[in-house]
């Protein structure tokens, strides 16, 4: 695995008037994966994107999609989600649903990756139940994904790992740059979805071989 393919840049921390030009950058630089929020305020303070702004990126690139629904009931959305070849991954709070373990089957059937996201609230010991039905844990290191980033979350990565072990990839959410990136692999994580730090940036490009730079020294 290269640098790049641990780090997926967050669309929702682009330009949302020049999206179609963001996404597009974003496949330049390398990247093969793009993370994409669809969230409806329930778990986040913020309206993020619906599925026809979806649909239309996952037509417009040749990049895996990985999609993080902040929804209550979200398998309406996986629903949609599998008519799209490009989305290869679908993440989604446990705690919004009765019964997690329906949502996931559903998932693997459209051919995708499934995993749990988990707010700062949630408990990882949850996850043990799951543990053979994951393919991924995502731990917010921010509130909301988005905050500044909690030291607290370090325990939380190191309690997914071991449960798993290496069985999962453990991605982080919440103020990821360079500093923080090599605190959260440290811990355990090994995916790492960038926003703020990437779009941004005053020099893009720079950035992007910055942060290639750091991942590259694990």
């Amino acid at each position: 695995m290269n640098g790049l393919e641990c780090i997926y840049p967050s669309i929702y921390s682009s330009d949302h008037l020049r999206l179609l030009e963001e996404m597009r950058w974003v496949e330049t630089e390398g990247f093969s994966h793009l993370h994409v929020d669809i969230q409806d305020s329930s778990l986040g303070l913020n309206l993020s994107f619906g599925m026809k702004v979806v649909c239309g990126l996952a037509a417009l690139t040749s990049m895996k999609l990985q999609v993080h629904l902040m929804v209550y009931d979200p398998l309406p959305f996986v629903e949609q989600l599998s008519e799209l070849s490009q989305v290869d991954e679908v993440l989604f709070h446990p705690g919004t649903v009765r019964y997690p373990g329906v949502v996931l089957d559903r998932i693997h059937k459209m051919g995708a990756r499934a995993g749990f996201a988990l707010t700062p609230s949630e408990n990882p010991a949850e996850l043990d139940y799951y543990k053979r039905e994951l393919e991924s844990v995502l731990v917010w290191t921010g509130e909301g994904g988005m905050g500044t980033f909690n030291p607290g979350s370090l325990a939380k990565i190191r309690r997914v790992r071991s449960i798993f072990g290496d069985g999962v990839c453990v991605f982080t959410d919440g103020d990821m740059n360079g500093k923080t990136i090599q605190r959260v692999r440290a811990a355990g994580a090994d995916h790492f979805i960038v926003g703020r730090d990437l779009f941004q940036a005053g020099d893009r490009h720079e950035k992007v071989r910055e942060l290639e730079r750091v991942v590259g020294t694990f």
